[in-house]
């Protein structure tokens, strides 16, 4: 990872598996953010954030549909934000 222009800021991408979902956590990786990638395929989500963390980036993944319940009032940003990590 090279750049600090997202650094410091936690951003949720969904669609992240693959194709523009894909191509952004991968930019804002190089840009220092930390990512919380979310989408339905586990195994291409597990790759990525293997990917971006061998690279030095800082991920998280999880499995979710946007389609159903607000899942991210569960997610990991929210367990971060309440206990102030």
């Amino acid at each position: 990872m090279s750049g600090t222009r997202l650094a410091g800021k936690v951003v949720v991408i969904t669609g992240a598996s693959s194709g523009i979902g894909e191509a952004i956590a991968r930019r804002f990786a190089s840009e220092g953010a930390t990512l919380v990638l979310a989408a339905r395929s586990v195994d291409k989500l597990s790759a990525l954030e293997g990917e971006l963390v061998a690279e030095g980036g800082s991920a998280t993944s999880m499995r979710c549909d946007v389609r159903s319940k607000p899942v991210f009032m569960l997610s990991p940003v929210r367990q971060r934000r309440t206990s102030g990590a």
